[in-house]
């Protein structure tokens, strides 16, 4: 593997000429490819490349020419027109390295890395993958203005041998793959080296047996003292693993596939699909304005602009959650009394919780309301709504009550009858009241003492946005059909369109990696959603593309710093286990 970041620096006298830097590149390079000469295959990374000087963009070309080649025609405007062309060759090198090699290209190779990859691409035994460069191949002309500003055009045209310009378009490799996502850095490694790698044969992720896999589960559930964990594992489009590991309850009932836990914000995933399915049905439009369907304002303190269902499936509505006010809104099941209260210690909260949605929302967002603030809106930086998508459950709350008040029908009905009943999930529910079937205990760590303690039953004002109930064994079910296009096997279980457009962008917010489909976090062809709560924390993940996910739903403390720290190690264990599951 060769990384190459610029094609400029490669001496160390910060003062070298270009022709210096040139004999330094070929010094350089004259060694790494004596000793990579016998590998069965190579990777060049210029993902990152910053550019530099095309002769030594060239030069790297030349330890791969097999035979010579036109690299590029360049033709500068000037005013007088188009200039002179000049052709530059990359002669047939009799020691050229001719196995395969993968050039991992992304928008960020530019100028010099782009001529490199133009040339490059050339050679049969070069395959181009990732994501077209950048467009912007030429050398910039500076000049001064009269006011003494310097400006930099470009002013050079680049063809390839057939012609071809790449200004503004890029070159587009061969073989398109996500050349950075946030998926990448969570887990340390990037899908155009599996790809490359795949394509040599090699093996791209570790093997893990199930004993394997078991033991080191154990161990971590021991280390972060996590009482209930339950995983299920897709792999290569198939359940292959269900199981599950510690105690449900105070009375040591064992932990299954079929034990029941609180999702937290992974029921969002759950009401995506209903609203999908509503929205395919012609029940709800996600571009209406909401404002006439609701029996109270929205008030936002400094626009009018309408707020829709796309907004609230996003995040870009530019409802905000004020957890001073929305802490407030969880409640003991039993009394209904602050549950805040009774964590904090303290009374910030009041004494009985009102469980009424539609009045909690009043209070929230009209400005007459007792919970009304700016905090509650994002105008307090300027936004409106649909300029920027900011996670909100107070925001998805409402996307579930707009369903029922456009439907005319309720959120666990419309779940039962499109999501639930299809997919045979008789162990999900959404835990509007006390649910009737064992459920596994929240536990958390008191911040007094230190110890781990059962949590009392508790509820939310606001529960469509994160108390919904189910298993490992049902949400596999449900993450299968949705890596299927709502098959499971042969049948067609789900709605096709309503799990394409569940797992499509609808809205893209220039300001992070991360795009959303229906509440669903989609980063290139990963798909996935997180949930924590008290007493909870819960991932659910796939590869669309390789067909491999998890379900991992535990009762660990979020909250305490060896708990979550303990969940990240499990996850990312559970996360090798699916992609090299093996019997």
């Amino acid at each position: 593997m060769i990384v190459l970041n610029n094609l400029e620096s490669f001496s160390d006298t910060d003062d070298a000429t270009a022709e210096v830097q040139l004999t330094a590149a070929e010094t350089l390079l004259d060694k790494v490819m004596a000793q990579l000469k016998d590998t069965d295959g190579l990777i060049l990374d210029i993902r990152n490349n910053q550019g530099g000087h095309d002769a030594i963009a060239l030069e790297v070309a030349n330890y791969f020419a097999d035979k010579t080649v036109l690299a590029v025609n360049k033709q500068a405007v000037t005013p007088a027109g188009m200039g002179v062309p000049v052709r530059y060759q990359v002669l047939k090198n009799d020691s050229a390295y001719t196995n395969p090699v993968y050039l991992l290209t992304s928008q960020m190779t530019v100028s010099a890395g782009e001529v490199l990859a133009m040339t490059l691409e050339q050679f049969d035994h070069v395959h181009t993958v990732g994501e077209p460069t950048s467009g912007a191949l030429s050398d910039i002309l500076t000049f001064t203005l009269p006011n003494g500003w310097e400006i930099g055009l470009s002013n050079e045209v680049y063809r390839n041998a057939q012609g071809k310009a790449f200004e503004l378009t890029g070159i587009v490799p061969q073989h398109a793959q996500s050349a950075f996502s946030v998926h990448s850095f969570d887990e340390a490694r990037f899908t155009s080296y599996d790809f490359a790698l795949e394509q040599l044969n090699k093996h791209t992720h570790l093997t893990l047996s199930v004993d394997e896999f078991e033991t080191a589960l154990e161990q971590l559930q021991t280390k972060g003292n996590i009482p209930s964990i339950a995983v299920g594992i897709i792999h290569d489009g198939k359940v292959v693993y269900q199981n599950g590991f510690g105690i449900a309850d105070e009375s040591g009932t064992p932990v299954t596939a079929d034990s029941r836990f609180y999702l937290a914000s992974v029921s969002k995933t759950l009401l995506g699909a209903t609203l999908a399915h509503a929205e395919g049905q012609g029940q709800i439009k996600l571009d209406k304005n909401i404002a006439p369907l609701l029996p109270f304002s929205i008030d936002n303190p400094t626009s009018d602009k309408p707020i829709t269902l796309r907004h609230l499936i996003t995040h870009s509505s530019g409802i905000l959650d004020n957890n001073a006010v929305y802490l407030c809104s969880y409640y003991l099941r039993d009394n209904h009394s602050s549950l805040m209260n009774l964590l904090a210690q303290n009374n910030n909260c009041p004494q009985v919780i009102d469980p009424d949605m539609p009045r909690f929302f009043e209070n929230y967002l009209s400005a007459q309301g007792d919970y009304y603030f700016n905090a509650n809106f994002s105008s307090q930086f300027g936004l409106t709504p649909g300029d920027a998508s900011i996670y909100s459950n107070v925001g998805a709350a409402l996307a579930g009550f707009i369903l029922e008040q456009d439907s005319q029908q309720s959120l666990p009905s419309l779940s039962q009858k499109t999501v639930f009943d299809p997919l045979n999930m008789h162990n999900t529910e959404w835990a509007i009241d006390k649910p009737q079937k064992p459920i596994v205990q929240r536990a958390g760590f008191s911040p007094q003492t230190g110890e781990l303690f059962t949590l009392p039953d508790y509820g939310s004002v606001t529960y469509s946005d994160g108390n919904a109930v189910s298993s490992v064994k049902d949400l596999s079910q449900f993450l299968l059909a949705s890596i299927h296009e709502g098959k499971i096997g042969d049948e067609q279980v789900l709605d096709q369109n309503a799990v394409k457009n569940m797992l499509s962008i609808q809205y893209e917010p220039a300001q992070t990696v991360l795009q959303h489909g229906y509440f669903w976090n989609i980063d290139q062809h990963f798909i996935s959603h997180g949930g924590t709560d008290f007493g909870v924390r819960n991932k659910i993940f796939a590869d669309l593309k390789r067909k491999n996910g998890f379900v991992l739903l535990t009762n660990a403390d979020a909250f305490n710093e060896n708990s979550e720290q303990t969940f990240t190690e499990i996850e990312a264990l559970v996360r090798t286990f699916a992609n090299g599951y093996e019997e």
